[in-house]
């Protein structure tokens, strides 16, 4: 009975996960556990689908280096087709940032991320984030 009882929790629980899974209206992608490259190479994400014209954010939780162990800031850009891609903005642990390229990220299109380690390092690191493709999902 325990056996099963614990296969039913399990099963709801996963159940709750993927009720809150990401879609194109939702507005924003969480990313958890993002393995980012070595010597500041960069992950592509994406893409998703911007509904909204606006600023787009992004919110870093956390990054951390998986030799020493320190929290270390992340830098993030923006691609959208046609439009071309935006600055590297850098986001420090637990701040919510933005681009201020309104030509390069404001419109409504599908949008790649990019995300890299902002400090040069033999050792790759682990980052928690959130990025807000659509500026109402930050409210």
């Amino acid at each position: 009975m325990k056996i099963f009882k614990l296969f039913v929790s399990l099963f709801i629980f996963t159940f709750i996960l993927s009720a809150f899974s990401v879609n194109a209206d939702s507005g924003f992608q969480a990313y958890a556990g993002v393995t980012l490259s070595n010597f500041n190479n960069e992950v592509r994400k994406g893409p998703k689908s911007k509904t909204e014209y606006g600023r787009q954010y992004y919110e870093n939780y956390s990054n951390i280096n998986s030799c020493t162990g320190n929290e270390n800031a992340i830098a993030v850009s923006v691609e959208s087709e046609g439009k071309g891609r935006s600055n590297w903005i850098e986001i420090t642990k637990g701040a919510v940032s933005s681009w201020n390229d309104s030509t390069k990220t404001y419109s409504v299109n599908a949008y790649n991320i990019y995300i890299k380690n902002n400090v040069w390092s033999p050792c790759q690191s682990y980052h928690n984030g959130i990025w807000y493709y659509n500026a109402s999902s930050l409210n």
